[in-house]
């Protein structure tokens, strides 16, 4: 407990380098290394050390043994002999405006950075700026610079404003100094994605012009892929590496050769070693092609990192990504869901791509739910209806389906817009139509529905709630007013709104909700969070406000927006907001944690969803730049299991949670030493309590036996166990 893991994409590849040994991988939050004599795996990622997300761009210095990765923010890490070391002179620098790099060109001990901004020379020996290049544009602006190579005494680069060069025996600082090509020369200036060199020969790539070759001083048209955005060009023995939008290919001037292969998508890079050929893909990773055959290589993970939706039943975990815009939209989306269990990530969608599990087309998935019966799964499309999945196969349930009340609302498109799901008792199920006129439907196992229209905008809700006694909250879109209804039955709903008196919402925009052990209702909105404290009640009385929650003598997050909730175990309320996700006590008084980017390996600071693996007290984290999880210290089994202790001995060195899984429902647990001594007490967070090896007052205990007692509060359950401590 107390240990993060990450979840990450390492399908869509942002950057590709080599070395002797290693090819190397950037997606865009994590890094892997691919070995090629033992064809192993190895992956980089925030807990691992890297500095940052948002993976612009990566280099291998073969003088320095070195791989630079550099990131949108600025920041820099060096890999060296397996060790990462960091920089931030350019992350910390007072440029004004982006800091990205989009290149690096390695030569000798220098490093080369193509940046946003200019160049930026590094020397990796010396761990120093050399030098700098800014304002490179025809009247001396700033202008994007996307690759780089030495050729003869120039540096010539590629930039958004087409090829241009520059003696490196002159003030390069002094953009008069630098020769921008153009027709006279033999190439028009326009936008220069990727340039290399061999011998006496440059090639030059180009955003939608072609390729270009300059002999002699001279730039001529090599007459290809003229319609074909080049995204790099790399020198390959007595010829050219090139990857472009579509295909890679090898060039030497006067022929192009395209390179066969079914997996390769959007290639971003291409680059010949010995008897094979690298491709690094947007949607397929790694690719070797070598003897007529192809391999699709990166390790295990979600097919994105853009998933905003997170659920979890039991050990498995479900994540979705967006399916509508802010105007509520279709994206029609088509990269379907990632499904984690027993450690495995396991992606559904039509694109047949490699590493995928096939679904029928099912765009814009929405929600789903997974009956713990039979295990089917059940997703929600915004305009393609229902999709059941069980061992059986796939079944469609749209407006075609006899009896399921389901409406399309700009027929004949696919317009069967289902935004929210739940249980609703046995196998039936309730879900919300979204722009019908009666959006609320209850369906049976046989996919008969019946039809509701609750009070309010609920014609436009978007999630649904369910209660123990059979109310059905729903938050509703803020387009169109926003706010809660809360439905019992045909003739009893009612909408909750930000008027006092009337449901006393501190924002109109509800983000999520939560109905917690206790049975409030915590909603979380877009300008703070409250709970109803009696939510059975609300459709009895005729005045009802929520609990503002209060936190060292101020509201708990007013005026800021909370975008999910997550109750655990214990009770406890994990929040997520633009500023980390927070866990608070069961009723938002005393803060229990508070993880950010800079304090964790929370990927970013922006937290879209959570959700919870209960059994092991897991916590996932969806956020803006991919998918972590925090094994939290609470757990809740339906069957509580038999006490178990761990780590059990506790071995010298060891300074984390040893957890005793397995407790009764939040119990008493006293821990004493061989005489009998208490040295520490606390209280079980649901199904497993916690304890760092320190006494009472706060010290580590000395080497030996301590015994753990543990009762539920009304002493009908106890239990007792031994911790064998080791200093």
């Amino acid at each position: 407990m107390g240990t993060w893991r990450t979840h990450l994409s390492y399908n869509h590849l942002v950057g590709m380098s080599l070395n002797q040994d290693n090819v190397y991988c950037a997606a865009r939050s994590g890094l892997f290394i691919y070995n090629k004599s033992s064809s192993s795996l190895s992956k980089l990622t925030r807990i691992d050390g890297l500095s940052s997300s948002n993976i612009s761009a990566i280099g291998f210095n073969t003088t320095e043994n070195t791989l630079i990765i550099t990131y949108a923010d600025g920041q820099i890490d060096f890999l060296s002999e397996g060790t990462l070391t960091h920089t931030d002179v350019l992350y910390a620098s007072e440029i004004v405006g982006s800091k990205k790099v989009n290149a690096i060109f390695n030569q000798d001990n220098l490093s080369y950075l193509c940046t946003d901004f200019g160049v930026m020379v590094y020397d990796l020996e010396m761990k120093v700026v050399l030098d700098t290049y800014f304002e490179l544009g025809l009247n001396g602006e700033k202008i994007a610079i996307r690759d780089a190579v030495i050729f003869s005494d120039s540096l010539f680069v590629a930039s958004d404003q087409g090829i241009i060069s520059g003696s490196l025996n002159d003030n390069l600082k002094d953009f008069n100094q630098w020769h921008h090509h153009g027709p006279k020369d033999g190439i028009p200036m326009v936008a220069a994605t990727s340039i290399a060199m061999n011998g006496d020969t440059l090639v030059a790539g180009t955003r939608s012009n072609g390729l270009y070759f300059y002999i002699g001083g001279v730039w001529t048209s090599a007459g290809v892929l003229l319609n074909d955005s080049i995204t790099s060009v790399n020198e390959n023995g007595l010829s050219f590496d090139i990857a472009a939008s579509s295909g890679v290919y090898d060039f030497t001037p006067g022929l192009l050769t395209p390179m066969s292969s079914a997996s390769i998508t959007t290639p971003i890079d291409f680059r010949t070693d010995g008897t094979s050929k690298w491709i690094a893909d947007q949607n397929n990773g790694l690719i070797r092609l070598m003897d007529n055959q192809e391999k699709v290589i990166y390790p295990n993970g979600p097919f994105d990192d853009d998933a905003v939706f997170l659920y979890a039943n039991g050990q498995k975990v479900v994540a979705l990504p967006k399916a509508y815009s802010q105007k509520i939209a279709p994206l029609r989306g088509t990269h379907g869901f990632y499904f984690f269990y027993q450690g495995t990530w396991t992606n559904y969608n039509n694109s047949g791509y490699p590493k995928t599990s096939f679904i029928p087309e099912f765009q814009d998935i929405t929600d789903v739910i997974i009956n713990p019966v039979n295990g089917q799964m059940i997703f929600s499309s915004f305009g393609y209806g229902l999709l059941k999945y069980s061992d059986s196969g796939f079944t469609v349930v749209d407006e075609t389906t006899s009896g399921s009340n389901l409406q399309n609302s700009q027929p004949p498109g696919r317009n069967v817009n289902v935004t929210g799901l739940t249980k609703a008792g046995g196998s039936d199920l309730w879900l919300l139509n979204y722009g019908s006129n009666t959006p609320l439907i209850q369906l049976d196992a046989n996919n008969n529905g019946e039809a509701f229209d609750p009070a309010g905008n609920s014609k436009y809700g978007l999630h649904l709630t369910e209660t123990p006694w059979n109310d059905i909250w729903i938050s509703n879109a803020s387009l169109f007013g926003g706010g809660i209804t809360v439905f019992r039955s045909s003739s009893t709903s009612r909408q909750l709104t930000t008027v006092q008196g009337n449901g006393g919402l501190p924002g109109s925009q509800v983000n999520d909700m939560a109905l917690d052990h206790d049975e409030k209702m915590w909603v979380a909105t877009n300008k703070g969070v409250v709970y109803y404290p009696f939510p059975r009640s609300v459709l009895d009385n005729i005045s009802i406000d929520p609990v503002l929650p209060i936190f060292e003598f101020n509201p708990l997050f007013r005026n800021e927006e909370v975008t999910s909730l997550a109750i655990d175990g214990g009770n406890r309320v994990w929040m997520g907001t633009n500023n980390g996700v927070w866990l608070f006590s069961e009723d938002g008084s005393k803060l229990v944690d508070h993880f950010t980017s800079e304090n964790s390996p929370l990927l970013s600071n922006r937290v879209l969803d959570i959700a919870i693996n209960h059994t092991t007290g897991e916590v996932f984290f969806a956020t803006k730049n991919g998918m972590v999880s925090y094994r939290g210290t609470s757990t809740s089994f339906a069957k509580v299991p038999p006490l178990k202790i761990f780590p059990n001995p506790v071995e010298p060195g060891f300074g984390g949670y040893i957890t005793m899984e397995g407790t009764p429902l939040n119990a008493s647990v006293t821990i004493t030493d061989s005489a009998g001594r208490r040295v520490f007490s606390t209280r079980a967070n649901g199904n497993s309590a916690t304890w760092q090896g320190t006494d009472l007052q706060g010290k580590p205990v000395n080497t030996g036996i301590y015994f753990v007692f543990i009762s539920s509060d009304d002493g009908s359950n106890s239990l007792a166990g031994k911790i064998s401590v080791v200093r």
